[in-house]
């Protein structure tokens, strides 16, 4: 349990890092905070001490999300983040629909 929580708090860690790099009233943040959220609690075994995935989505113009593709070897990972990310709707409003963005993932097992 331990190691899932840990594995948690350094996933929205990362995410938190990089989202704190952009200007506070840049919307990318808040876009970035809300899937964070969308991805807390993970329960699925971790193999190795550093898993890494990387996310395609973009999103439809009533903000839903739709994952295009997840990049890693991990199929736990590509579950998890198809199950938790795909059609749930955020806020952030696109100006640009068929935009394509791209988040990295970064777990570690602890």
């Amino acid at each position: 349990m331990k190691k899932v929580i840990l594995t948690v708090l350094i996933l929205v860690l990362c995410m938190n890092l990089f989202a704190a790099s952009v200007p506070a009233n840049y919307p990318i943040k808040k876009l970035h905070t809300e899937i964070s959220k969308l991805l807390e609690m993970p329960k699925f075994p971790l193999e190795n001490a550093v898993t890494m995935a990387k996310v395609k989505f973009t999103l439809t113009t009533e903000g839903e999300i739709v994952v295009l593709s997840v990049e890693t070897e991990n199929n736990f990972v590509d579950s998890y983040v198809k199950n938790r990310l795909n059609y749930k709707k955020v806020s952030f409003k696109t100006t640009e629909p068929g935009k394509v963005f791209t988040v990295r993932l970064k777990i570690l097992r602890r």
